[in-house]
């Protein structure tokens, strides 16, 4: 009982602090049950073998998440009202922005909504249309990216009195975050996610990579996921002594693990391997 009222309690904060990326962060999940319940009725199946509903799924969460954060950390900085309000309603608009195009390519069937192979077709509208949805989702990220690289700033600003620990694993886990940004940008420049083919005897990490050589998506998915790694490892320790060395410690092993699957990607070595020896 006591564990459901802290939950209860735990969501209605987050309402709190800002009602509007808390709905759309709701909206989101509840959109995301939606696509799921749609994979076993749409028998399509993108040229990785997978439902086209998968990658749509992945962004939802990740968005929802991210607006959620979102959410506690815009509370903590302090500045007016209206440039809270702003910079909420800023972030909401991208993130809707960003996932509609990416449900509209996931009901076309198209598998990347990054694609631009279309650039050296013929021109047409389906081209146009697919032109136009990748300038609009660049500059929405890019907008976003920036967005977040100013609320970084704001951190290291005058804030409401929070815990040294806590403080700086927000600035650490946003740190973290833009970094995988950077290597957004570069799959984004080179179009894909994938590096290489696969090797026989190695697998991806189940929804989150189906690829197991060469793929971005791991060590992408793991670094924007440092905004709220970290900072619940901040929160956990906030009131220990120790708590800022704790939280700068496990900055340092976070961002190993995310150098070394980005790594991993780039010079082509699987990140799980099942490659048995032969038989003498």
């Amino acid at each position: 009982m006591r564990s459901s009222v802290k939950s209860e309690s735990f969501v209605f904060n987050i309402q709190q602090r800002d009602s509007l990326l808390f709905n759309t962060g709701l909206l989101f999940l509840i959109i995301t049950l939606m696509m799921i319940a749609l994979i076993p009725m749409d028998p399509r199946h993108t040229p990785a073998g997978i439902s086209p509903w998968i990658k749509p799924i992945k962004f939802a969460l990740s968005f929802s998440s991210y607006l959620l954060t979102m959410a506690f950390f815009l509370e903590y900085l302090h500045i007016s009202t209206q440039k809270a309000r702003f910079l909420s309603r800023l972030i909401t608009f991208f993130m809707v922005v960003e996932m509609t195009s990416i449900i509209l390519q996931a009901v076309r069937g198209t598998p990347y909504y990054f694609n631009v192979s279309h650039l050296s077709q013929p021109l047409g509208s389906a081209i146009c249309y697919n032109m136009c949805l990748f300038m609009i989702a660049n500059i929405i990220i890019v907008a976003n990216t920036i967005t977040a690289v100013y609320i970084f700033y704001l951190f290291f600003k005058k804030t409401h009195p929070l815990p040294n620990a806590y403080l700086w694993s927000i600035r650490l886990g946003i740190a973290v975050f833009l970094l995988s940004c950077l290597e957004g940008a570069f799959i984004v420049f080179h179009s894909t996610h994938c590096m290489e083919q696969a090797i026989p005897g190695s697998w991806g990490i189940p929804f989150i990579s189906k690829a197991p050589l060469g793929d971005l998506k791991t060590s992408h998915f793991f670094g924007i996921h440092a905004m709220q790694a970290l900072p619940i490892l901040g929160y956990m320790v906030k009131d220990k002594i120790w708590g800022t060395v704790a939280v700068f410690f496990g900055t340092f092993l976070y961002t190993a693990i995310f150098a070394s699957l980005l790594i991993h990607a780039l010079i082509w070595i699987p990140f799980i391997s099942c490659v048995k020896p032969p038989v003498q």
